[in-house]
């Protein structure tokens, strides 16, 4: 009878065990239920505190998402082409600004957004108006720029903002430690690196702060053997989809352009711009918000790496022109007549890696998209207080992590001079706190005398910021950010990846950012602007 008893037992729990076990997966970072319902966040802060078991970083997590949230709550309350250029990017001395320690900020008037090098931007008293026109979004609509009068008198809570933040010259060491790529890493054992990039993305970044296999990887993506080639038909500019040995797909994108060439016209106009990829990746990293994909340069043979393993549909795009390699692919806007060409067999491009299929992409319309018509004004273009009566009151940017990441992504792209960000991604999978992934970023860095406004509207208009981002500007100012920049950038295969022109427009724009963020403080008061999480507008009666 026991025995019968035992038996029925040990079948009841095999029974439990085999219902229940789709609700569990085992990776190597965690115990992770794939129930939404029940998912277990980790904090980003803390999927730093890194567990290596025998060298080789297995990630480890303790702290419950929420958990962390409500103890860093509590701690807070207490042109046509020019010459090439033979010149290396240099890194720029840092230089006292009056604006980061200004009392009040100046007004934002563009003058067809493009600065005088020669002029400090004047400073007046706080309690005066600011004129703050609208962006254009076409090259017809510079001259159809309105004027919004938005009064700033100054809050008893906190009216200025001073930039105290600074670092020891121990701490920009170890900054630049961090940010130095090591390609000669190579893990001890059996490892693959697409496996480690895979488990390193999570629902609020795509990779950890330090971690030495970052090298590694980057190495190996610039160097493991091309499998297949083909078109990737998705999206309006040219590009490859390879198949990497170890079955990891990337987007190879091609050199269109010289270093030092300018591309005259608006932030969004031009090909796009292979280094610039690569510099937004490495920005990404300075930044800390870890939000884009790995990205690095690489060369390939057409000859040895491509002609052997194309598809039909790429390699019927394939054609030479004067003893170079061209291609021109399949995309919207690709057609034969506006090749890709190499120097001889050799092309030189970025090389993004793809994202995990356990990670699908969802595209989201941008709630500032441009029209793109030289004739038609987007609604955010007219109206300053677009995102209090609109953007603020729609879901997913009425409360949580999305508003923020929204104005977090529109410093990003102001500092890169990316003015085409009419959709973004998220993880599909994440629900509404997913982080809004900083994809393709290939139109910045075209004109580094262009400093484009426009980029900055939810910034102006919604006047919030993530006190973390602000404190992490605020480190990274007088030139220690593109110091930083340029460390990470160094050992790229395709290096020096920025002309230095495009450096010295980095450390113009900073102190525009901190004049966006002063007039907000001067409207709002410090506590409404500079804020760690976003939970929505006040609720009245």
């Amino acid at each position: 009878m026991k025995l019968k008893q035992r038996l029925a037992f040990a079948t009841f729990c095999g029974l439990i065990f085999f219902i229940t076990k789709p609700l569990w997966s085992w990776d190597e970072a965690e115990w992770r239920p794939r129930s939404r319902k029940y998912h277990r966040l980790v904090h980003r802060d803390d999927f730093d505190q890194l567990v290596h078991r025998e060298n080789e970083g297995f990630l480890h997590s303790k702290l419950h998402h929420a958990e962390f949230e409500n103890k860093r709550v509590e701690a807070h309350e207490n042109q046509p082409t020019s010459k090439p250029s033979s010149s290396s990017v240099e890194t720029m001395k840092s230089a006292a600004n009056p604006l980061l320690t200004a009392k009040a900020a100046a007004p934002i008037i563009p003058a067809n957004n493009k600065p005088n090098n020669n002029q400090q931007p004047a400073l007046n008293n706080p309690t005066s108006s600011s004129t703050l026109p609208p962006p254009a979004s076409s090259k017809s609509e510079s001259s159809q720029s309105l004027t919004t009068e938005v009064k700033t008198t100054p809050k008893s809570n906190f009216p200025n903002i001073k930039i105290e933040s600074s670092m020891t010259d121990d701490q920009i060491e170890k900054e630049l430690e961090r940010l130095r790529i090591n390609v000669e890493y190579q893990p001890a054992g059996k490892m693959n690196p697409w496996d480690t990039a895979r488990n390193w993305v999570r629902a609020r970044l795509i990779y950890p702060q330090n971690h030495p296999q970052m090298g590694w990887i980057l190495n190996h993506m610039s160097k493991v053997k091309i499998k297949k080639a083909d078109v990737l038909p998705k999206g309006t500019q040219l590009k490859m989809l390879l198949y990497l040995e170890g079955n990891q797909k990337a987007i190879f994108k091609p050199k269109r352009y010289e270093r030092d060439e300018i591309i005259e016209g608006q932030s969004w106009d031009g090909y796009d711009r292979h280094n610039a990829e690569i510099a937004a990746f490495h920005l990404d990293r300075v930044l800390n918000f870890r939000r884009a994909p790995l990205v690095v340069g690489r060369k390939i043979n057409f000859a040895t790496e491509i002609d052997p393993v194309a598809a039909t549909r790429l390699s019927d795009t394939f054609r030479s022109e004067n003893g170079n390699r061209c291609f021109y692919g399949q995309c919207y806007y690709c057609k034969e007549s506006e090749l890709a060409c190499g120097n001889g067999d050799i092309m030189e491009g970025s090389l993004t890696l793809w994202f995990p299929d356990s990670k699908p992409l969802d595209k989201v319309r941008h709630p500032y998209q441009r029209t793109y018509k030289p004739d038609k004004l987007a609604r955010w273009q007219t109206d300053e207080e677009y995102c209090n009566n609109y953007v603020k009151k729609t879901e997913p940017y009425s409360k949580g992590q999305r508003l923020l990441d929204l104005i977090d992504t529109s410093i990003f792209d102001f500092l890169i001079g990316n003015g085409d960000r009419h959709h973004y991604e998220i993880f599909k999978n994440e629900g509404n706190d997913g982080m809004l992934i900083l994809l393709d970023n290939a139109k910045a860095f075209g004109n580094y005398s262009l400093d484009d406004l426009s980029i900055l509207a939810p910034l102006r208009q919604c006047c919030l910021i993530r006190t973390s981002s602000f404190d992490r500007l605020a480190q990274l100012k007088n030139g220690l950010l593109t110091k930083l920049l340029i460390e990470g950038m160094k050992t790229d295969p395709i290096a020096p990846v920025l002309h230095k022109k495009h450096i010295e427009a980095i450390n113009r724009r900073m102190p525009i950012i901190f004049q966006h963020i002063q007039q907000c403080v001067n409207r709002n008061g410090k506590d409404a602007v500079l804020v760690e999480q976003w939970l929505g507008l006040p609720k009245t009666d």
